[in-house]
């Protein structure tokens, strides 16, 4: 994929992205309409932070229709990377490089502890303004050691999630 085919404010999303993470700001929020193209910035994420050999990447997605759908675009950008998927049944390789679940999957404690939390040094949550009411995502990050304020909680993470509704109606 060459820088052609994203549009101007996801490249500067993605500049953003590491220009945050080389001051040390390892959990960022990005605020999209429907439709803007996450797919590509997520296909783009692994090169811009320039993933390391046994460094994995955990994207949870809340649609059945994104996981594949997200999967491919990423292994399409990616080709030297492992992309799997966890979702119904479809068992992901636990040392992929990439692994995209659908969080309704990934959050069932006989699927999560096939996954080794140290070695995922990138978490991406779709659809991250559900996060603080649902049980799915918050022991999923909890699990893999992105969410603060929990025992399991570790700073050198890096976290990432994508709204279009920051705000949410129940604060």
């Amino acid at each position: 994929m060459s820088e052609l085919n994203l549009r101007p404010y996801q490249k500067q999303c993605l500049d953003d992205i590491k220009k945050y993470i080389d001051i040390g700001v390892n959990r960022q929020l990005i605020v999209w309409p429907t439709g803007s193209g996450k797919g590509s910035l997520i296909a783009w994420i692994p090169q811009t932070l320039g993933m390391k050999k046994g460094e994995q990447f955990l994207v949870a997605v809340h649609r059945n229709d994104l996981v594949t759908q997200t999967a491919k675009r990423i292994q399409r950008y990616n080709k030297n990377l492992i992309v799997d998927v966890e979702q119904g049944d479809s068992r992901a390789n636990k040392y992929a490089d990439v692994i995209v679940a659908s969080i309704q999957s990934i959050s069932r404690e006989n699927r999560l502890h096939r996954f080794n939390p140290a070695t995922f040094r990138y978490v991406f949550v779709d659809e991250a303004h559900v996060i603080p009411g649902s049980n799915q995502y918050l022991k999923t990050l909890q699990y893999f050691g992105a969410l603060k304020d929990t025992p399991e909680f570790d700073a050198t993470k890096y976290v990432f999630g994508c709204t279009a509704t920051p705000d949410r109606p129940d604060g």
